[in-house]
């Protein structure tokens, strides 16, 4: 019993660590009405559930974008439901936007074996593979990390080219279509920058 509760404990602290792992801006609709009060969830877990709301002093970066106007939500637009952190807005006129959140850098302290199943389980192989090299599986380590998401969603009909700005983040996919502008069975085809320049080979 020993034994099975050992490993129920390592699974536990697993799931923990991977699931909180994700952020991701989630809409109950991605079509909305043009001057209309909306919402757009911040989820910090899996697409499905959010494991705790996301304190406004980390968050370095929000933005809405709409035709071709910027703006910076404050903090008085957020609220907390449920572990999820919700952003408070009003749309303006009809085109494409972009949302984006983008946090400072925090540190977590894993054990070797957390580390290393980190690695596999969101397939950082280029890291894992350094550390067999250099002899490094039984070393721990401290992972410094941000989050950079954003959404893209419609208001009203009109489509605008909003969509394919660059928020500037350190990592960030940029489509190039707009997804509003395509139809069932379209392939939609993204480019993936780091600090701004193209990233290959992932």
């Amino acid at each position: 019993k020993l034994v099975i509760m050992k490993k129920f404990i390592v699974l536990a602290a697993a799931f923990l660590i991977f699931s909180s792992h994700d952020m991701f801006l989630k809409m109950g609709t991605y079509f909305l009405q043009p001057n209309t009060p909306s919402t757009i969830k911040l989820f910090n877990g899996t697409f499905d559930k959010s494991e705790n709301v996301i304190d406004r002093s980390r968050m370095n970066d929000v933005r809405l974008i709409g035709n071709g106007i910027e703006s910076n939500p404050d903090s008085s637009q957020w609220s907390e439901m449920n572990d999820i952190t919700i952003l408070n807005f009003t749309t303006g006129e009809s085109g494409t936007w972009v949302a984006g959140v983008s946090t400072n850098p925090s540190n977590i302290e894993l054990s070797a074996e957390d580390f290393n199943a980190y690695l596999v389980h969101d397939g950082v192989l280029d890291m894992l593979s350094w550390r067999e090299e250099n002899n490094a599986l039984d070393q721990s380590a401290v992972e410094k990390y941000s989050k950079h998401v954003k959404t893209i969603f419609q208001v009203g009909e009109k489509t605008t080219d909003d969509w394919q700005t660059v928020l500037g983040y350190p990592i960030e996919f940029v489509p190039l279509a707009n997804p509003y502008a395509l139809h069932a069975g379209d392939k939609l085809q993204v480019k993936l920058l780091r600090d701004g320049a193209p990233l290959v080979d992932q």
